[in-house]
């Protein structure tokens, strides 16, 4: 089931895995490997950078391959990541499906050597926001943006956006509240962690 991870920790023994866990009571497998990390503005605050394997042992989730910012804890987290990755392939459970991910291997490994260029390019973005303080109308506009309609559940949503907004992290980084960075970083919290999540049709066996 995961020839990918096999062949890949083989040619890169000195990647560290940074998550397996099992979700759906075991039929869905979710391996992480830490490829990556951006220290924004050299305060600490670290995002790293993962490759991740997915598959599931009752062929209801496609084998997948994804890279991405969002490490894989729980089902939230690994919807988010795979909604989120900027690279994937993905496989059905199909009779030739080990023969086309045995040579797609190296494919997998070439993910590394390219995170480096993505990782940049992550940074200078997460940086200019860490730079800009929102001001009130632009920051509601961002929220007008993302919860657009006039609903009870979009005032909730804003409400839980906001109070993440002003705890900043419990305000683990001081220099960062009130940006654009800290807007960004209480949407992710709560498409991480508190908004309820489902996987697309597009990574489900049809």
């Amino acid at each position: 089931k995961f020839e990918f991870c096999a062949a890949f920790f083989q040619a890169y023994p000195e990647i560290p895995i940074a998550s397996a866990i099992a979700m759906r009571g075991g039929a869905v497998l979710n391996l992480s490997a830490r490829i990556g990390e951006i220290d924004v503005l050299g305060s600490g605050d670290i995002h790293r950078s993962y490759l991740c394997f997915l598959n599931s042992f009752d062929g209801t989730i496609k084998a997948q391959v994804y890279k991405c910012f969002v490490r894989p804890v729980c089902w939230n987290t690994t919807v988010a990541g795979i909604s989120t990755a900027d690279f994937k392939m993905a496989y059905k459970h199909t009779k030739n499906v080990r023969a086309r991910i045995r040579e797609d291997t190296n494919k997998a490994a070439q993910l590394m050597l390219a995170q480096q260029a993505t990782d940049e390019r992550v940074k200078e973005t997460l940086e200019t926001l860490a730079k800009r303080k929102l001001t009130r109308k632009t920051y509601e506009a961002i929220l007008d943006d993302l919860f657009p309609e006039d609903t009870t559940q979009a005032r909730t949503n804003k409400a839980t956006v906001s109070a993440l907004f002003a705890a900043n992290d419990n305000n683990a980084f001081p220099d960062f509240k009130g940006t654009a960075y800290a807007a960004y970083n209480a949407v992710t919290n709560y498409v991480d962690h508190a908004k309820t999540v489902r996987i697309r049709a597009g990574n489900s066996n049809s």
